[in-house]
């Protein structure tokens, strides 16, 4: 009889212990740890932010050497990728209607030759304070800009009010050359 009295206590000490363990989770998602905030998925770390609606894709290829806040402040303009899809060329639009106040940069970066600085450099302008050397071949609203910093060049196209701007341009520049 006493053995079955310990059976029936522990038996019930077991039941009681697993009620209150349900209870516990069911304020929680039964997937994420107990630590991680509601808000993130449960496949990422609890400091990495949670993925949000409308959020930018990370910039891929030639996108990856400016981000859409730096072109912004640049151009003195919202900007934003025209496409993001690893293209060893970006293109940043304004986040506006293009127009004749807004401005737009088609640029390549190339890691390790400085050959097309060379063949735009036949016909341009130097273009000081920007990178080690450029050079600028402008109209009121186009430009093409070679640069060199180290062994990499980029090269810009720069089409609106800003491109023959040599602050924007060195702004710009200064930016890409700073992700190299």
């Amino acid at each position: 009889m006493m053995t079955l009295a310990l059976v029936i206590v522990t038996s019930g000490a077991a039941c009681s212990k697993k009620a209150e363990t349900v209870d516990k989770s069911a304020d929680k998602p039964a997937d994420k740890p107990a630590d991680m905030p509601a808000d993130k998925p449960a496949d990422k770390p609890a400091d990495m932010p949670a993925d949000k609606p409308g959020a930018p894709a990370p910039a891929k290829g030639g996108c990856s050497y400016i981000t859409e806040a730096e072109a912004s402040d640049a151009l003195g303009q919202p900007s934003k990728y025209r496409a993001n899809d690893g293209d060893k060329n970006c293109v940043i639009d304004p986040v506006a209607e293009p127009s004749a106040t807004t401005t737009a940069v088609d640029f390549t970066v190339t890691l390790g030759d400085t050959s097309a600085y060379a063949a735009l450099e036949k016909n341009a302008k130097p273009l000081p304070g920007v990178g080690d050397k450029a050079v600028i071949d402008a109209t009121p609203m186009m430009a093409q800009v070679a640069a060199i910093k180290g062994t990499n060049s980029l090269v810009m196209t720069v089409s609106g009010p800003k491109a023959a701007d040599p602050a924007a341009i060195k702004a710009f520049a200064d930016k890409v050359f700073s992700h190299l």
